[in-house]
C-alpha cells in the first residue's frame, strides 16, 4: 500500500483537482450518485462494520448514511449499488440486496440464497437485475 488509508477522492473538471473526500473508511467499495448529482454515495466492504457512506458532490461534507440494522443472519457486505430515479438506492449488502430511502431508511430487503454482488435497472426501471456467485435473477419492479 503506497498510503496508510484507503481514501475517496472527487475530481473537479473545471479546475482539473483531485481532491480527498474521505480516509475514514477501511474498504470503499461500489459507488452511486443522487439523481440530482447533488451526492455521492459509497458502501463499505468490511465486513466487521458494514456501512453505507454519502458525501456532498459539492465540497465533500458528509458521513454514515446508513448502518443498519442488521440481523444475526445478514451476513455480507456492501458491494455493488444503484440509484433509482425515485432516489432510493438499490444496494448489495449484508443479508441481500437493500433498498435505502433518500432519508437514510431501510425499505426493503430482497433475500437470494447465495450472496449479491451487484445490480442494474433496465432503460425504463421496470426490471432490477442482480447477480449473485452463480446466476443472474430478475425482479419486475412495482409501478
Amino acid at each position: 500500500r503506497e498510503i496508510p488509508y484507503c481514501g475517496i477522492y472527487r475530481y473537479q473538471a473545471a479546475t482539473d483537482k483531485v481532491s480527498l473526500v474521505s480516509n475514514e473508511m477501511d474498504l470503499p467499495n461500489g459507488i452511486a450518485l443522487s439523481p440530482d448529482q447533488k451526492w455521492i454515495y459509497v458502501g463499505s466492504s468490511d465486513m466487521k462494520d458494514p456501512k453505507m457512506w454519502r458525501f456532498s458532490a459539492e465540497d465533500g461534507s458528509g458521513g454514515v448514511f446508513f448502518e443498519g440494522p442488521y440481523g444475526e443472519a445478514d451476513a455480507g457486505w456492501f458491494d455493488g449499488m444503484k440509484m433509482h430515479s425515485s432516489g432510493n438506492l438499490f444496494a448489495t449488502g449484508p443479508g441481500g440486496l437493500l433498498v435505502i430511502s433518500p432519508e437514510g431508511k431501510k425499505l426493503a430487503t430482497i433475500r437470494l440464497p447465495d450472496p449479491i454482488t451487484n445490480c442494474c435497472f433496465d432503460e425504463n426501471e421496470e426490471y432490477l437485475y442482480v447477480t449473485a456467485f452463480a446466476y443472474v435473477a430478475r425482479f419486475k419492479l412495482k409501478g
